[in-house]
């Protein structure tokens, strides 16, 4: 791949994060990053969570959540996503987790399937909840998410 003046770090590191180069992804995916492009978290919080950060040999949870939390308070409906399924996914309650989930799966103009869906996945874990559980799995099948089949 040849960096060109039309593509950007972001775009460059997209190129490869999606070709699995992750040493590649990363190294554009940081320099957007410290070049001020936030929209890089998402992905760089992606790449430490599943452990593919050249250097490292194990996946880097704190990291993953310090990326996905930077572009969770800018508004990266992706990143709130993935902070609290990495939450979810490794046993750590946070009193975030439901209202942030609630907010997205609730919006009245553009309601999140994968909320709705990661609700359902909180209350069948942390608090056994089977009422609360069966609302959002409900909710999550109306709405279309796409993580139910991975389920």
């Amino acid at each position: 791949m040849i960096m060109t003046d039309a593509k950007s770090s972001y775009e460059l590191g997209m190129e490869f994060f999606f070709e699995e180069e992750y040493a590649q992804a990363y190294q554009y995916l940081m320099k957007a990053y410290e070049d001020g492009d936030l929209t890089a978290c998402n992905p760089l919080g992606d790449l430490y969570y599943m452990g593919e950060v050249p250097g490292e040999d194990e996946p880097d949870l704190d990291k993953a959540l310090e990326f996905y939390e930077l572009g969770m308070n800018e508004g990266y409906v992706m990143c709130v996503l993935k902070w609290c399924n990495a939450h979810i996914e490794n046993g750590i309650d946070d009193e975030r987790i439901v209202p942030l989930l609630e907010i997205l799966a609730n919006d009245d103009e553009d309601p999140e399937a994968e909320a709705a869906f990661l609700l359902f996945c909180y209350y069948k874990e942390f608090t056994e909840d089977e009422e609360k559980a069966a609302f959002w799995y409900d909710r999550a099948v109306e709405m279309g998410s796409e993580l139910i089949t991975q389920q």
